[in-house]
């Protein structure tokens, strides 16, 4: 690490805390200081985003599924939800306090006995004042020296779901990279999970373990943000009608697991347009934490695209705002 390195940290430690909590699914579960590379701890998509990020049982017709499960991306699909394409794609973009934003897409190729995903997500928080210990104080304080720096980190990821009857084992790694001031590092972390079916995919039940690696982040040795979560999800309703996805999870690091819980409207109009109505809880939220327990959001179906919107208010800091589209033929 070099000298210039270390005097432009203290600068950036605000910054870098901030967003990744604000994004989090696991932010009232694990700390900041605890683990590094936030970009993986990002809310990826507004749809898994709007039901409190309840995804573990996965869902096959939905590019960013493979975040919370690598074996949610494949298998039998619930009636209604249209996974035999071959395949899907989706981008998304959140913005947060100050300059702050992330983005994510991610692609589904169904084929070889199951389906893959290749996803992109990227974390930027921004510039800041650059500072340097001020002499006059004996360094104890600092001085802007009228530059500006940066950090951003970005995680190349991939998924494979293997289908074994109406069991689907996948496996997934990501490929992160951070960059802080004139520091970088790069860390790789892997994942493992499992997905089941019943009722004629209209139950799915789905585990997971995220994250699993060493340290990562330039400057510091922190470890990676090692997860589990495990869940079920329930749709109800005719395939060509509404119809009510419910999801429940389990998730966070083993000695601090938390419930999630998520619901879904799909209302259907005419000629392939669909309205879809979210809303999540968030159990790991406690009294003074700046996100809100619940989150809201929505969806516009047109076809073969999807329009889809996430909120969730943040306190005194503002409110977060998600949006993404996903696109099947």
């Amino acid at each position: 690490m070099s000298d210039r390195g270390v005097r432009r940290l203290p600068a950036l430690v605000a910054t870098l805390c901030a967003p990744a909590l604000l994004a989090s699914p696991l932010a009232g579960a694990q700390s900041d200081a605890e683990s590094g590379a936030d970009v993986l701890e990002l809310a990826p998509a507004p749809r898994a985003a709007a039901m409190a990020g309840a995804y573990a049982a996965g869902a096959p017709d939905d590019p960013f599924a493979g975040f919370f499960n690598p074996a949610g991306i494949a298998g039998r699909a619930a009636p209604g939800d249209s996974a035999s394409a071959v395949w899907t794609v989706g981008a998304a973009y959140r913005r947060h306090v100050g300059d702050a934003k992330a983005g994510t897409a991610a692609a589904r190729f169904a084929g070889l006995g199951g389906a893959a995903s290749v996803a992109l997500r990227y974390v930027d928080y921004g510039d800041v004042a650059e500072l340097v210990p001020d002499p006059a104080f004996g360094g104890e304080r600092g001085m802007e020296t009228g530059a500006t720096v940066g950090a951003t980190e970005l995680a190349l990821s991939a998924a494979y779901g293997i289908e074994l009857g109406l069991v689907v084992l996948g496996a997934g790694f990501d490929l992160v990279r951070a960059d802080l001031a004139d520091l970088q590092d790069v860390a790789v972390s892997g994942s493992a999970g499992a997905r089941v079916t019943a009722w004629a995919g209209r139950v799915a039940f789905g585990a997971a373990a995220q994250n699993l690696g060493g340290a990562a982040g330039p400057g510091r040795d922190a470890p990676l943000p090692r997860s589990y979560r495990a869940g079920a999800a329930l749709l109800l309703g005719p395939p060509s009608g509404p119809r009510l996805r419910l999801a429940g999870d389990v998730v966070g690091p083993w000695d601090r697991l938390r419930p999630v819980a998520g619901v879904e409207v799909h209302v259907v109009g005419s000629e392939g347009v669909a309205l879809q109505v979210r809303a999540g809880w968030d159990g790991s939220i406690r009294d003074g934490d700046a996100l809100d327990d619940l989150a809201f959001g929505g969806g516009l179906v047109l076809g073969s695209l999807a329009i889809d919107y996430a909120y969730r208010a943040v306190g005194v800091l503002g409110d977060a705002h998600q949006f993404g589209v996903r696109f099947q033929p």
